[in-house]
């Protein structure tokens, strides 16, 4: 995918729930975020069993992987699962051979007090960023194989106003 608003974005309405999902050999130049996950209460349902492998990604403006389960700030901060309608439930997340070649942030995770987001791995993955990760309300985030380092500016792309090359 050559530019755009995200490379594979899920959300913001998920509660219809997905599950069982394969992203699999794709490449990502100049989009705002790489993969992004977003919902909120009142929108969110369970989303589970996602799964990427082989990706490259390159000039990523925002962040390379992202989940929000507070998208817009419209989640309320205190609550349940039993007391609240539709709350957002990211788990079993894999993210496998991913290579980023330059992230505002390599990753975000933001999940609530009462819905964390849970078993996040990232296996074989090598990201170029200019800032590392920031997670909140996630339980059982692994890291196996997983390298970044500190990058400070986007390669020649086009992309919202950035000027370079674009697609041939």
């Amino acid at each position: 995918m050559w530019n755009g608003h995200g490379g594979v974005a899920i959300g913001s309405y998920t509660n219809g729930g997905m599950k069982d999902v394969l992203v699999r050999n794709v490449s990502f130049n100049g989009t705002e975020d790489g993969i992004r996950f977003k919902s909120a209460v009142g929108r969110g349902g369970v989303v589970q069993d996602i799964y990427f492998d082989n990706l490259q990604m390159q000039n990523i403006q925002d962040y390379a992987f992202s989940m929000n389960a507070n998208y817009n700030n419209q989640s309320p901060a205190t609550g349940s699962l039993t007391s609240l309608q539709y709350v957002p439930q990211f788990q079993n997340i894999s993210v496998n051979n991913l290579i980023v070649d330059y992230a505002g942030q390599a990753i975000r995770i933001t999940g609530l007090a009462y819905a964390p987001i849970s078993n996040i791995s990232f296996n074989n993955v090598t990201f170029k960023a200019a800032h590392q990760y920031a997670i909140v309300d996630a339980d059982n985030v692994s890291m196996h194989n997983v390298s970044y380092q500190q990058a400070t500016e986007l390669g020649a792309v086009y992309h919202y106003g950035i000027s370079g090359p674009g697609p041939e």
